[in-house]
């Protein structure tokens, strides 16, 4: 009776609430993952997704053993084994024989993917002209935001600096500059540092503009060095290639723990498509005899 007791609550407890939150969670991590291209919240959401999988297999008793089976078959070919390939190539880059067309064009997107990212010329011309600016010591700089017209162009040598203002939804006073490099006919948008801004100078609001510069300069210059240092394959890269681990030639093991470790993923996930398939034939045989 008390045992019978506990699986009730089980059952209430996954379906009621454990089996929506990681439904709920899985989604949510795919859009982000959607939105945010990096190599966090796509892993997250598999493994959300393979964990909402088992709970339902737990309170779903026909279909137990396929959904167990199918939830582990989802988890090693997209988390255990592609994050070990990966741990593999990093630590050496012949380990695995690539197809080198894939190879190009992997690299180069992944470089052409961090300059969309980050901007960095565009960053380090912002950077350049702010520091020209301010080394102009004109007195305009002095001015507050506040004093400013919404209109007015400020123009220190050959740069004009424009700006819009605008209230946000929280009801904050907010400002968008714009820096023009006339001798060159080009304009770039200058990060907001703080919400409000009329107490703040020209200048001081351009030190904090180009203090955020450089902190984007500094985590590109780091992305770079990553790349350079562990290689241009990452999670998001190498996943599309170690799904199919059967007859490809694009993806073939080297070194001899390459090798190991796709022995054991070709054994594995052929263990547990001979259980599903065995387990829809049985269930197949069952229904279709006699009651």
């Amino acid at each position: 009776m008390a045992e019978r007791t506990q699986n009730k609550i089980l059952y209430y407890l996954i379906k009621g609430y454990l089996n929506p939150i990681f439904l709920i969670l899985s989604l949510s991590t795919l859009i982000f993952a959607t939105i945010n291209k990096t190599d966090v919240f796509l892993p997250i959401t598999l493994v959300f997704f393979c964990v909402f999988l088992f709970l339902y297999s737990i309170i779903n008793k026909p279909y137990r053993f396929f959904l167990v089976l199918f939830s582990l078959t989802v988890f090693f070919s997209t988390i255990v084994f592609p994050f070990a390939y990966l741990i593999i190539i990093r630590n050496d880059p012949s380990a695995f024989e690539i197809n080198e067309n894939l190879k190009n064009r992997e690299e180069e997107e992944r470089w052409v993917g961090l300059e969309d990212e980050y901007k960095s010329f565009e960053y380090e011309k912002i950077d350049s002209l702010i520091t020209q600016i301010n080394n102009s010591r004109d007195l305009q700089l002095q001015r507050t935001l506040g004093e400013l017209k919404s209109t007015e162009l400020v123009k220190i040598g050959d740069i004009l600096i424009d700006h819009t203002r605008y209230v946000d939804e929280a009801g904050i006073k907010m400002l968008t500059m714009i820096v023009i490099d006339v001798k060159n006919n080009r304009s770039f948008k200058i990060p907001a540092p703080t919400r409000g801004y009329d107490d703040q100078t020209l200048s001081d609001y351009l030190t904090k503009s180009q203090i955020e510069v450089n902190n984007t300069l500094i985590e590109h210059s780091q992305a770079v060095d990553n790349i350079l240092k562990h290689g241009f394959w990452n999670y998001t890269s190498l996943l599309i290639y170690t799904w199919n681990i059967y007859d490809t030639p694009n993806f073939n093991p080297i070194s001899r723990a390459a090798t190991t470790v796709y022995g054991m993923h070709k054994i594995l996930i052929s263990i547990f498509a001979l259980g599903l398939i065995l387990n829809i034939i049985t269930e197949f045989v069952v229904k279709k005899q006699p009651t």
